[in-house]
C-alpha cells in the first residue's frame, strides 16, 4: 500500500521585513515626488497654483462690500523667473508653461454667490504676465499689469444683491429720460414704480440718485439697489464717453422735506438720477444716447 505523503517548502516572511519592505516602496515613491517637485518649472507651477487661489479667496471673503485693487507680484530672483500662462475659469486657476504645456498644474478657489468672477486666459509671450485682481461693486475682475485691458474706476459702488422685478415708469420730457422709453423694463405709467432722469450743469461731474426714504422696508430695499446700479452705470457712461467723474452716490431722501420739485415723483418705489456736469451733453446720438443706454443696463443689472 502505497504511503500518501507530500511535502511543502514556503517561505514565511517575517512582519520586520514586510514592514521595511513598504517603507521601501514609500521612500521610493517620495524619491519620485520630491525629484518632480525639485525641478524649478514644476515647484514653480504649484506654487502658483496654490498662492494665487488663495489670495482670490481672500478677495472674496472680505466681510464687507467694498473696492479693491491687488497687483499679484510674488518675490522673484533669477532662480524664480519663468514667465507662466494663467488661465482664470469658474473655481480653477491653471498654471502653464503655454498652452501647449502637458504639465499644467490647476488650483481651486471658491466661488462667492453674489459675486461675478470673470474667465480670463494670459498666453505668456515676451513681457511676464502680472495679474491683477479689481474688485469693483459686485464684480471680480481679472486683468494682466503689463498689458491692462481693464481701467478701475473709484466711483463705482458695491450693491446689495436684491433682486428688482417689475417695470419703472418714466418721468420727464427731457431727451435723457425719453430715451429709456425704449429699454424693456421702462413703461410711460403704470409701471412697479417710477424713475427719471436729469442732466443739469454743474462745476464738476457729479453722479446722484435718489429715493425716498419714507416707504416700507421692501420697495426701500429695491430702491436702494436700483438707485446703487442706475448710478454706477452713469459712471461707466459717462467714462465711455471720455467724462471724468469727480464723484458718485445714492442717496435716501424724503421728498417732502426737500426744496426741488423734481422729486416729488418719489413717494414710493423709484430712483431720481441726476448727473451734474460742466460738459455741455447736446449732442443727442453720441452723447446722450450712450449715457441713456448705460443707464439702462443698469436698471437691468437690478433685475438680475
Amino acid at each position: 500500500m502505497f504511503s500518501k505523503k507530500a511535502s511543502w517548502v514556503g517561505l514565511v516572511l517575517h512582519p520586520l521585513f514586510e514592514t521595511a519592505i513598504a517603507l521601501g516602496i514609500v521612500l521610493l515613491y517620495l524619491l519620485w515626488f520630491i525629484h518632480g517637485i525639485g525641478e524649478t518649472a514644476t515647484y514653480e507651477k504649484r506654487f502658483l497654483s496654490t498662492d494665487i487661489p488663495l489670495l482670490m479667496d481672500s478677495i472674496l471673503a472680505m466681510p464687507q462690500k467694498g473696492n479693491l485693487y491687488a497687483l499679484y507680484n510674488p518675490q522673484r530672483s533669477t532662480d524664480f523667473s519663468t514667465n507662466y500662462s494663467f488661465s482664470f475659469l469658474k473655481n480653477q486657476v491653471i498654471i502653464m508653461a503655454g498652452p501647449t504645456d502637458k504639465k499644467q498644474v490647476t488650483g481651486y478657489y471658491t466661488s462667492k454667490p453674489g459675486i461675478y468672477v470673470q474667465e480670463k486666459q494670459f498666453i505668456a509671450k515676451d513681457a511676464m504676465i502680472v495679474p491683477l485682481f479689481i474688485l469693483q461693486g459686485n464684480d471680480l475682475w481679472i486683468d494682466n499689469a503689463n498689458k491692462r485691458e481693464f481701467a478701475y474706476n473709484r466711483n463705482i459702488m458695491p450693491c446689495s444683491d436684491l433682486r428688482f422685478p417689475g417695470t419703472l415708469s418714466i418721468q420727464g420730457e427731457n431727451a435723457a429720460a425719453q430715451l429709456l422709453l425704449g429699454q424693456r423694463w421702462a413703461v410711460k405709467s403704470g409701471g412697479s414704480g417710477a424713475f427719471s432722469m436729469q442732466i443739469k450743469p454743474g462745476q464738476e461731474t457729479v453722479v446722484k440718485a435718489y429715493f425716498n426714504a419714507e416707504q416700507p422696508a421692501d420697495q426701500l430695499a429695491q430702491s436702494r439697489r436700483i438707485a446703487c446700479e442706475v448710478a454706477n452705470a452713469a459712471v461707466r457712461g459717462l467714462d465711455k464717453i471720455g467724462i471724468d467723474v469727480a464723484g458718485s452716490a445714492f442717496i435716501p431722501i424724503n421728498p417732502k422735506h426737500t426744496g426741488s420739485t423734481d422729486d416729488d415723483f418719489l413717494q414710493g418705489l423709484g430712483v431720481l438720477l441726476e448727473i451734474y456736469t460742466p460738459e455741455k451733453l447736446d449732442n443727442v446720438q453720441t452723447q446722450v444716447t450712450p449715457l441713456a443706454l448705460a443707464v439702462g443696463e443698469g436698471v437691468q443689472n437690478a433685475k438680475s
